[in-house]
């Protein structure tokens, strides 16, 4: 393992044999995964009082992807919302196995039980384009990108966007 990727594998190691708890496809082709007990905050919305989360929340953000079962690609970033949103949801209930980091840019694969991964590779046609994240239980963020950079910080600081 190279020393650069590490706080990316301990950050992961508490979630690698977890189950997905939830998981769907958002806005464009964005993807969340979440694993662990639910937490219950109070809510910034005036629509609901309560806003319910994961301890762990895996963000795919501006990323190429693709997700395979058995090998055959599934779904991928650029297919139809409703294909997206059916083999999305087949990642609840299965293990997370392993995690791998597959460049400087931070593409990664992620390995299911049953056969199932999650390729992504960076999409850098911008240079603030956020390939991934993943939000932790203390409420930190370790986000991949843009490009080469990976930052690591509270939740509450504000964003640099």
């Amino acid at each position: 393992m190279q020393k650069k990727y590490k706080l990316i594998y301990d950050l992961f190691e508490p979630i690698v044999s977890q189950k997905v708890q939830k998981s769907y496809s958002g806005f464009g082709s964005f993807i969340a995964i979440q694993f662990g007990m639910n937490l219950i905050s109070l809510s910034c919305s005036a629509k609901k009082i309560f806003d319910i989360r994961s301890e762990w929340y895996f963000w795919v953000d501006m990323s190429f992807w693709d997700l395979k079962v058995n090998g055959k690609i599934a779904t991928h970033d650029d297919d139809k919302r409703e294909k997206i949103d059916h083999t999305v949801k087949k990642l609840e209930g299965k293990r997370l196995l392993n995690v791998e980091i597959l460049s400087d840019e931070y593409d990664m694969m992620l390995v299911f039980e049953n056969g199932i991964s999650l390729h992504l590779i960076a999409n850098n046609r911008k240079e603030d384009y956020k390939q991934w994240s993943l939000f932790t239980p203390d409420k930190m963020i370790l986000t991949a990108g843009p490009l080469e950079k990976l930052t690591y910080k509270s939740e509450d600081e504000p964003s640099e966007d």
